[in-house]
Formats: structure tokens, C-alpha cells, sequence
């Protein structure tokens, strides 16, 4: 569930840059390839966020979203994006057809965060499996955190291993704190022992 996730963001991110290289190189044909790439990419996660409301059901997954979201932000930047593109496109020259597919392809990507809400943005997620947060939703098994550590809104976590060994989770914008801090530390306490 959670690596699905993973790739599915880093999928969108590396194809939104690509097409920001394609339009300064001036890429006519990349609407083309373009097309199969966001078909590929909203089927995968249209099938991932079914599969993942199943789960959620049956493992009872506890999940929280920012109060304020802040992918936001990156959401209604990209939505402008694509609706100035046309714009910026008519005043130097006619509207072309790879244009407007470029700013539906910058709209899809834009409402991302609102069709699948538990897919992009700041999310805490606990799982009989892990812990996953951040902006690109990244997991830890319950088995690799050693401790915890929570003090004013920062959780900071201690891992046996990996790439970087300290976590550190901001909670300044979520509800519940103490919950959220509570199942990870039961989380931890049942694997440990």
C-alpha cells in the first residue's frame, strides 16, 4: 500500500518536470507520449486508491491530514499553471492543440491532492505495517524504529536503520497530537516486545 504510493508521487513529480523540460526545449510530439503517460498514471491510481479504501476497512488504518493542507499550495500553483499556459500561448500566438493538452495534463496533476486526498500532501498514516508521513509519504516499518522522542509538535525517531537515521516529524498542523504520538509509541511498544 504504502510503496504503491511512493512511486505513484515520484511517477507524477519526474513526469511534471519532464514536461516542463519538454516546453523549454520546445517538444512538439511529447502531447503524445504524454497522453499514455497520464492515463497510465490515473489508472494506477484510481486501482491503488480502491485498493487502499479496502484496507483501510478491514485493517481499521488510522489516518491524519493536516488541518491546513500544504500541498496546497503546489496544487493551486500547478492549477495556475495550466490555466495561464493557454493564456501566455494565445497573446504570443494561436492557442495549439499541444497547449491546451499540456495545461489538461497540469490540471490533472494539480487536482491530484483533491481527487485522492490520502495519496499527495502532508499525511500521518499508522499500520499494523508502519508509520508513513510526509509530503511524499514515506513508510518505516514499526520494526526498525529504536525510540521516540516528542516535544512542542516534533516527533523525532530514532531508526536501527536506513539511509538517514533521525526522523523528525513536524505535528504543528495536525489535530490530535497526543493521539497520533500515542499509537506510535503502542505501535512501537507491541513490536519491541
Amino acid at each position: 500500500m504504502n510503496k504503491m504510493r511512493n512511486y505513484l508521487n515520484w511517477i507524477a513529480v519526474i513526469f511534471a518536470l519532464g514536461f516542463v523540460i519538454g516546453l523549454i526545449l520546445k517538444i512538439n510530439s511529447l502531447y503524445l507520449i504524454g497522453i499514455l503517460v497520464v492515463l497510465t498514471i490515473w489508472g494506477l491510481e484510481i486501482l491503488q486508491f480502491i485498493k487502499e479504501q479496502k484496507q483501510i476497512k478491514s485493517n481499521k488504518i488510522q489516518i491524519f491530514q493536516e488541518k491546513y493542507n500544504s500541498s496546497s499550495f503546489l496544487s493551486y500553483a500547478t492549477i495556475l499553471f495550466a490555466i495561464g499556459l493557454p493564456l501566455i500561448d494565445w497573446i504570443n500566438k494561436e492557442i495549439s492543440i499541444r497547449s491546451i493538452f499540456v495545461s489538461i495534463v497540469f490540471l490533472m496533476i494539480g487536482f491530484r491532492s483533491f481527487f485522492f486526498p490520502y495519496q499527495s500532501g502532508r499525511v500521518i498514516i499508522i499500520s499494523d505495517y508502519g508509520l508513513t508521513f510526509g509530503f511524499m509519504n514515506r513508510f518505516i516499518e514499526w520494526n526498525n524504529i529504536s525510540s521516540i522522542q516528542y516535544e512542542s509538535n516534533i516527533i523525532k525517531l530514532d531508526l536501527k536503520s536506513g539511509f538517514c537515521k533521525k526522523i523528525v516529524i513536524d505535528l504543528g498542523l495536525h489535530e490530535n497530537k497526543e493521539m497520533i504520538v500515542g499509537l506510535i509509541e503502542s505501535r512501537i511498544k507491541i513490536n519491541v516486545a
